[in-house]
């Protein structure tokens, strides 16, 4: 399979093809981190959850959403 674009990360494409989806997911960092698609509603309301029930249990402290600066960035990954 090839890649959608030349994009690089780390040294290596900053694409990764999953076998269980049979589609390629896109990377900044390691393959084990792919970010996530804030296009989708549907994580952004399962992010939402996430920040109210860490909040819930007082540990949000812990929880890093200064780097989702990186994450949000408007790419548009087909271009």
């Amino acid at each position: 399979m090839v890649p959608p674009n030349n994009w690089s990360a780390g040294g290596g494409s900053a694409w990764e093809w999953s076998h269980a989806r049979k589609q390629f997911y896109f990377h900044r960092f390691s393959k084990g981190q792919p970010d996530l698609d804030w296009r989708n509603p549907a994580m952004e309301e399962a992010l939402l959850h996430v920040y109210a029930e860490l909040a819930r249990v007082d540990c949000l402290a812990a929880f890093k959403p200064a780097t989702f600066n990186i994450q949000t960035s408007n790419l548009c990954y087909w271009c």
